[in-house]
This record gives structure tokens, sequence and C-alpha cells, in this order.
């Protein structure tokens, strides 16, 4: 029987511009809450974070698996870039040190309550399960 971690409360970044910006220019990211980077075709990606200004934990997930993490990444920084260092299907970014309070490790299986209604609504639901 699997575990519940957490659940994550997303906002979605449906546009190449809110793709772009994800959580940029914000002051701050309500406890469980984060933003979702739905990436079709599949492919690798990175991550920069110019412009943030509160530190994040990145989430990188192909096909219902986190394949990395990365933990506590520096503000206002374009260097470094984060990669997935694989192709994902999906990334979440949360508050830095997130993943380390709920436990969350690479190999988590992740669930999206909603995804196929998100052309609708901006929120949905993360739910990590352990294998």
């Amino acid at each position: 029987m699997k575990q519940l971690i957490t659940t994550v409360f997303l906002e979605l970044a449906d546009s190449s511009d809110k793709m772009s910006r994800g959580l940029a220019n914000r002051l701050s990211l309500e406890s469980n809450h984060g933003m979702l980077f739905i990436i079709r075709p599949s492919m690798s990606v990175f991550v920069w974070m110019k412009d943030t200004l509160i530190p994040l934990d990145i989430i990188f997930i192909d096909n219902g698996i986190i394949v990395k993490i990365i933990k506590n990444t520096v503000p206002k920084q374009i260097i470094p870039r984060y990669p997935s260092d694989f192709s994902v299907t999906e990334m979440v970014e949360v508050n830095a040190g997130f993943t380390d309070e709920q436990n969350i490790e690479v190999g988590n299986e992740v669930v999206f309550g909603n995804i196929e209604h998100m052309a609708y609504s901006n929120k949905s639901y993360l739910m990590i399960v352990t294998k």
C-alpha cells in the first residue's frame, strides 16, 4: 500500500510568458504551494533564478517519478543554471527546504489531480507518494 507524503497546491505556468517568468518577483510563497510546469514533448530543461526573490527547491518529474531534486537555489542569480540532467515531463518549484521537511526523495511517485482540466484552472494538486 502506498503512503501519502504530502499534497501541494500548484499554480500552473500555462503560457510561454508564465513558463519563462516562473516565480520571479514574488516576495513569498505560501507553505504547501508551488508552481507546475508541464513540459511537452518531454525534454531536458534548466532553471535560472534571475529576478526570483525567494530560494526554491526544484523537483523534476518524468512520467510520474521524481528523477531529480535541486535544493535551496540561490535567489537573483543568472548563473548557475540548474539542469534537469534528464528528459522530464513536469517540473515543480516549491519553497526552499520543503522537500527536506516533507521527506520528498528521488524515486517518489507523483500524481496530479485535475490535470485534465488545467486549461480551465490555475490550480491543481500534487500528491507525492512513496513507492
